[in-house]
């Protein structure tokens, strides 16, 4: 089995490069976006800076960070089936397809951040669904092949109370994690927190990868942390753009790898 001793390596040497909190939090915090955006000039981010057509074209400079990513990890992954079924763009095939693979790698790691992710999904369509007053007929089929959730107790909550939702699923793993964002949802009707709290269990249930000395996790938890990087950066840079106020912005900050 290949142990992508080099790959791990070199993960290691970049998770350093990646933005710090004090980084993202300067951003959030500049006064304009021509400000937010001079602070990258200071990271990594320079190299693909350099190379827009358009300057502070922003939108390309994440186009860009995404296909330097795409192209380091397949590369570090010798072409590894997982990981190109990880870099594509996701769909109701991405997430089947990512579970079958995953299956199939003597990691429960990775595994386990597969399941997560559906039962993460499941239980944020749960809400939409019933947010939208769909029938359970409707509902049903938007469902994802189940992580550690099974379907019909997904079925069963749909028939139940905002309260009783929160109640049930309060003995799954994730809970303590989104509670506030359970709690955001009921009072705001708005999913912003939630989403975060999830993007957040995610990659802090895998950061123990950083602590292995070989194998394909360490490469998979590199590629979320960059991507949740990169997503942040785009977020912030649309907020500067779109004048959002500074504390609104930093109150949305997911957590750093």
């Amino acid at each position: 089995m290949e142990k992508y001793y080099y790959g791990t390596g070199r993960t290691r040497a970049l998770e350093a490069h990646l933005l710090s909190p004090e980084q993202l939090a300067r951003m959030s915090a500049a006064g304009d976006f021509a400000a937010a955006l001079a602070v990258l000039s200071e990271t990594p981010y320079t190299e693909n800076l350099a190379k827009l057509k358009k300057s502070f074209d922003f939108e390309e400079l994440c186009e860009l960070e995404q296909l330097s990513l795409a192209d380091l990890l397949l590369k570090l992954s010798l072409g590894h089936e997982f990981i190109k079924a990880l870099l594509k763009k996701p769909d109701r095939d991405y997430y089947d397809n990512l579970l079958k693979l995953s299956q199939t790698i003597s990691s429960p790691l990775i595994n386990r951040m597969v399941k997560q992710q559906l039962d993460l999904i499941n239980i944020k369509t749960l809400l939409r669904s019933k947010e939208l007053e769909q029938s359970k007929t409707e509902f049903k089929p938007l469902l994802l092949n189940p992580g550690f959730i099974d379907q019909d107790r997904l079925l069963k909550l749909y028939d139940q109370t905002l309260e009783e939702i929160v109640t049930k699923l309060s003995f799954t793993p994730y809970f303590p994690s989104l509670s506030d964002g359970f709690k955001y949802y009921k009072e705001n009707r708005s999913f912003h927190l939630l989403e975060k709290l999830m993007a957040n269990f995610i990659l802090q249930q895998f950061k123990t990868a950083k602590y292995l000395g070989s194998g394909l996790e360490p490469l998979v938890g590199f590629y979320l942390a960059k991507e949740a990087e990169i997503k942040t950066v785009r977020f912030i840079l649309i907020c500067k753009k779109n004048q959002v106020p500074n504390e609104r912005i930093k109150e949305r900050l997911r957590v750093s790898y």
